[in-house]
């Protein structure tokens, strides 16, 4: 709606449970989010590379093709069953309500709703986009499945239904705020999500309500089953204060009716005319047929179609009418006095009648605004337009004066439009408060008109209600909702320009109006006021997707990305480098490393050939080779063969049309590079995505954190400026984060403040041989805000379970790597600690003097260990010369090394003949015991064998065992 400014009215009451309620209602909760997690396991094992993504009470799986059937309703159907615990509710709660072909049949969307022991769950949403079956791929296939207000809920855990329907309406008018409602639609019982996730679900009557003296006021209430609270209120209505004016037949163009804009006649398509019970509705050019008996009878029309009935406050809607004998030609005309309020009945008729068919051009089985709704014009309310949900009416005032303001007829087309779109997202449960809503309708009225402009000489001549283009918003945004919606709405417009430049300007504007239609099928909205956040960056690349496969790209990428980073969401990298066996932790030491590398630009152009690797070995500078090019902008990357145990650090970089350079990985050398070990032998000691708790702790024992805010937590990120939107793992969502805010929040919300933060690894065991060499994806801003550049990002490494601590190179406030995006560290940990079974690496986030923004995240930890050569694993326990047989000179070999008369052991394990994980005199003796007093020895023995214990003494390169 128009307005800059909408009261709500909610009413909460405090819910009391009791302590057994509260307990069922945990347990059940705590049963299902272990059901969820497990779901999810097995979704990213079934679908590598799948991505979930939350965002408040939203949920949306994407990123790869995922299940595939013979027809889309299978394929959607066999989805819900294996995985809807993802989306928050088990399958058979799932009930769907609409099915609808996209891109011209290319895909098909699915819409539910969430169903409990019979009840609707208030708002529940969920879409399942499914890709038809192409000539390459004879199965359709799930790409998108999201869901917005599913709960979790044993029905059996809430309290007994009490009161019946009827209660509502006597809770309601004992309350004086509303003593005035007096019509009454019928009271169902629902279950009512809880308000911002916090605390449990409720069983309610709800029903609307309406004041016969203010056509304005309706509202929804929600009365408790079981005690009869009024628990919340909802309005039904939304407004939009907007100006203008208009005169004429109909006003053509976006303004206003005005002396500047004469009236011109226009063919008035989907409307009705009538004989008794016969009826038909005119063409797009107006034109009926309507077979009727030969004999005198009345033909009549009003301003009344398919989609929508003009009413009128001042007077009753014209009628035109003839009485004639068939056969006969009868030409309506309406507005022939060319009177402003007749203008405004036109207006509101053919904007709103053509509004639907811009939907039901592109998406022709969408269904659910197939309904007729009231255009009421020329109320008594000058400069309003407005929207109320039940029953849907659209709503616009005459021509009259606010102070010091003179408003034209609000019944023209921007106006008529963005009311439309209130409706439009009414039907698909989107039309919350917030800016998404009025981002949306403003979107709507943007594309449907090919003009930026809402409410153009609206109050004046030259002035304008929005403008979308000279405001530019950007996300994300705290104004009112009407000005943050112009975030949406602007990046809408961005891409219609975007796709003009890429496409033409003609086809630029078709594909856009077509996206458009296709992501209000599958949007679910954002949560927290915000018009667009990153749930709106997947619905769109969604859309744009040709093979369900996101990984790859999408075809309008560039278009796309170009707009959403114009206002303030982040996209893509402008040059993906693309490595499709993936990168290489272990370099080898014996011949050369080679792995492919594709090149794709999003919004600019790799240039052939040009591709350079860039490699440092043990910190030394960086050289630069030439990539071999297989096929245009496709390279073999050939690196070593080194030397055992050399660190290789390595960047890309490739030139660009436009005359740059661009690196990866992003900011590389300054920021990050990746980095490899060189050996023949890798393992992985500890890597940890953070999907699995392994046992971090947040806190330090000897000094306490002190920091008031901003404390490291496991979750998924709710991205700010300063803050990252997801985690860095290509599956999975989870990293370790300071702090969580709310996703309207600003920037400061819950950023590290006033002291410290510690995170600390679990103990991590090194064995002695081999190098060792920890890595990290860490985020650091510390670049905006007052007194940016000011505060370190600490590392420390303890080799005694933490009774000391040893500094590493962390991150400078003012370095490229604090600037608030994911790089990647390492050091060799054997340059400052001893290997042992106590080492622990922790991370500490501090906010000092002065005070500044300060987050930090984690994610990828890894620990790799390279050794450089291949442990055979197999060896004969007591054998410690290596004979094959088991003596006293083993004994003697011991006790020469033990105390420096002897060389080391080929195999330590079948030395340490009383498997403690250590070499000394009690081994010796053990021996002995073992041979002459028929002592034990444990495995592997009498046979060779794999050692069973975990030490850290190995085998590298031993051969003794037959």
């Amino acid at each position: 709606m128009l307005r800059s400014r909408t009261t709500t009215a909610i009413v909460r009451s405090v819910i009391v449970c009791t302590t057994t309620l509260f307990g069922l209602a945990l347990a059940g909760a705590t049963a299902s989010a272990a059901q969820a997690d497990s779901v999810r396991a097995t979704l990213a094992t079934d679908h590598p590379g799948v991505r979930v993504a939350a965002e408040g009470d939203r949920i949306r799986v994407f990123g790869v093709p995922m299940t595939a059937a013979p027809n889309a309703a299978d394929a959607a159907a066999e989805w819900l069953d294996r995985y809807a615990r993802v989306l928050g509710a088990p399958a058979g709660e799932f009930v769907l309500e609409r099915e609808n072909l996209l891109r011209f049949g290319k895909f098909s969307a699915f819409g539910y709703s969430q169903r409990i022991a019979g009840l609707d769950v208030e708002g529940s949403n969920a879409r399942i986009l499914v890709r038809e079956a192409t000539v390459n791929d004879p199965e359709a296939r799930v790409v998108y499945a999201a869901a917005a207000k599913f709960v979790t809920l044993d029905p059996d855990s809430l309290p007994a239904v009490i009161i019946d329907g009827s209660a509502v309406e006597t809770v309601v008018v004992g309350i004086p705020e509303f003593r005035d409602i007096d019509r009454w639609g019928r009271a169902r019982l629902a279950i009512l999500p809880p308000p911002n996730q916090e605390g449990a679900p409720r069983r309610v009557w709800h029903a609307t309500g309406r004041s016969s003296r203010d056509r304005f006021r309706v509202l929804t209430f929600f009365v408790d089953a079981a005690n009869g609270e009024l628990i919340h209120t909802r309005s039904e209505v939304s407004y939009a204060e907007v100006t203008g004016t208009v005169t004429g037949l109909m006003t053509p163009g976006g303004l206003p009716d005005s002396d500047a804009n004469p009236t011109v006649s226009a063919p008035l398509a989907g409307l009705e005319v009538t004989s008794g019970t016969e009826t038909v509705h005119t063409d797009a050019d107006g034109a009926y047929s309507i077979d009727l008996p030969e004999i005198p009878l009345d033909l009549e029309t009003e301003l009344v179609g398919e989609w929508v009935r003009v009413q009128v406050s001042i007077e009753p809607p014209e009628l035109l009418s003839a009485m004639l004998i068939p056969p006969a030609t009868v030409n309506f005309a309406f507005n022939e006095a060319d009177d402003e309020y007749k203008t405004a009945q036109v207006n509101a008729y053919v904007h709103t009648h053509e509004t639907h068919e811009f939907y039901a051009e592109r998406a022709p089985d969408f269904e659910d605004i197939d309904i007729q709704i009231d255009a009421n014009t020329n109320i008594g309310f000058a400069c309003v337009g407005g929207f109320i949900a039940d029953p849907p009416s659209i709503n616009m005032s005459r021509a009259g004066t606010v102070s010091p303001i003179e408003c034209p007829n609000f019944s023209y087309r921007s106006v008529v439009v963005h009311e439309y779109g209130h409706f439009v997202a009414e039907q698909l449960g989107v039309n919350e408060p917030g800016g998404f809503r009025e981002g949306y309708c403003d979107s709507l009225a943007i594309l449907r008109s090919d003009d930026p402009i809402i409410g153009p000489d609206a109050l004046g001549v030259g002035t304008v209600i929005r403008d979308t283009v000279a405001t530019n918003q950007q996300a994300p945004c705290s104004t009112p909702e009407h000005d943050c919606g112009m975030v949406l709405s602007g990046i809408w417009w961005s891409l219609r320009e975007g796709l003009g430049d890429a496409l033409g300007d003609a086809e630029g504007l078709e594909l856009a109006q077509q996206w458009f239609v296709d992501w209000t099928l599958i949007t679910l909205g954002t949560p927290g006021g915000q018009a667009a956040t990153y749930g709106t960056v997947i619905e769109l690349l969604t859309i744009d997707d040709d093979d369900g496969d996101l990984t790859n790209g999408t075809p309008n990428e560039a278009a796309l990305c170009g707009a959403l980073v114009a206002h303030g969401l982040e996209c893509d990298a402008r040059i993906r480098f693309l490595f499709p066996e993936g990168l290489p932790h272990l370099v080898s030491i014996e011949e050369v490393t080679s792995f492919p590398m594709v090149l794709d630009g999003v919004d600019l152009t790799p240039v052939d050939d040009t591709g350079v690797v860039h490699v440092s070995i043990n910190a030394a500078p960086f050289e630069e080779t030439t990539l071999v090019s297989t096929a245009d902008v496709e390279y073999t990357v050939d690196l070593g063969p080194f030397e055992c145990g050399d660190v290789v650090e390595f960047y890309f970089t490739v030139e660009t049309t436009d005359g740059g350079t661009f690196s990866w990985p992003p900011g590389a050398p300054e920021g990050t590079s990746l980095v490899a070990g060189a050996g023949l032998v890798e393992s992985v000691v500890l890597y940890d995505d953070f999907e699995v708790d392994q046992g971090w702790v947040v806190g330090d024992d000897v000094v306490p954190d002190d920091a008031t805010t901003g404390v490291w937590e496991r979750g998924e990120p709710l991205g700010t400026q300063a803050q990252p939107e997801l985690d860095r793992s290509d599956t999975g969502t989870l990293c370790y984060f300071t702090g969580q805010g709310t996703l309207a929040s600003f920037v400061g919300e819950n950023d590290v403040d006033d002291g410290k933060t510690t995170l600390v690894t679990p103990p991590l065991e090194l064995r002695s041989s081999g190098m060792h060499l920890f890595s990290y994806w860490v985020w650091f801003s510390n670049d905006i805000g007052q007194e940016p550049n000011t505060d370190v990002f600490r590392v420390e490494i303890t080799e005694d379970d933490g009774a000391s601590w040893i500094a590493v190179p962390g991150i400078e406030g003012d370095s490229p790597a604090g600037d608030g995006d994911w790089v990647l560290r390492w050091f060799d940990v054997e340059e400052y600690v001893t290997l042992g079974s106590t080492v622990r690496v922790r991370f500490i986030a501090e906010d000092s003097d002065p005070q500044s923004i300060v987050e930090a995240a984690i994610d990828d930890v890894r620990l790799t260990r390279y050794l450089c050569a291949e442990p055979s694993g197999d060896f004969l326990r007591g054998d410690c010369n290596s004979s094959e047989t088991i003596s006293l000179l083993d004994a003697l070999y011991l006790l020469e090394y033990l105390f420096g008369f002897g060389p080391p052991p080929e195999c330590a394990d079948a030395c340490d003949v009383d498997d403690d994980g250590a070499l000394d005199i009690g081994d010796v003796i053990r021996t002995l015991v073992a041979l002459f007093l028929d002592g034990d020895i444990p495995a592997p023995f009498p046979e060779c064998g794999m050692d069973e214990s975990d030490d850290a003494l190995e085998c590298p390169v031993f051969t003794g065992c037959p």
